[in-house]
């Protein structure tokens, strides 16, 4: 099963993701590349892509862009690598949000259940420019970015539905109950 975490900048993806996490269990081996990099964390049959460290404001796939992992289809391979090992895959970022023929193929061989996180554009800008002005930058973002990408999720999600992925617009809140019912299903769930 690949779980896939979409949404604009400051929806919450990394946060939902790092609950999960934690609500998983403390059981988590991290994964290093042969660079000494992290690029995820495996407890018992489920695979978190992504340095989750205290700190990271994004902690997911967009986090991991070094090396070969700079190309979107070398991570994309990395996620159906896991699979074959026999894992349930979680990741979530904004670089793979958009991604559509990958996914559906996945969905053959692998259920794919894609959560898009429903949150108001505003909310989202919100906390993008209070992570801005943390680093320093006065700036305020430009919502026209933001509101561009939330309105081609809307289309990437219609696609995907077409395409046989379970893929539903979801609270961040309704995310997190979506996705521990999905994992409560595995094998490797302990109550």
């Amino acid at each position: 099963m690949i779980i896939t975490i979409r949404g604009t900048s400051g929806c919450g993806k990394t946060t939902l993701a790092r609950r999960v996490k934690d609500w998983w269990g403390d059981d988590w081996d991290e994964i290093k590349f042969e660079n000494g990099k992290t690029t995820g964390y495996t407890s018992r049959n489920v695979f978190l892509f992504g340095p989750y460290k205290d700190g990271l404001q994004s902690g997911g796939v967009d986090s991991v862009k070094w090396d070969e992992f700079r190309f979107r289809k070398t991570r994309m391979d990395y996620i159906e690598e896991w699979c074959m090992k026999g894992y349930h895959v979680i990741h979530e970022g904004l670089m793979e949000s958009a991604e559509v023929v990958r996914t559906a193929g996945w969905n053959a061989t692998y259920p794919v259940h894609a959560v898009f996180l429903d949150v108001p554009l505003q909310d989202c800008l919100d906390w993008i420019n209070k992570r801005r002005v943390a680093r320093g930058k006065m700036e305020p973002v430009n919502p026209k970015l933001t509101s561009d990408k939330f309105r081609e999720l809307q289309r990437v999600q219609k696609r995907l539905v077409a395409a046989g992925v379970d893929a539903l617009w979801l609270s961040r809140e309704a995310a997190f109950i979506h996705i521990c019912e999905l994992l409560k299903e595995t094998e490797g769930y302990r109550p």
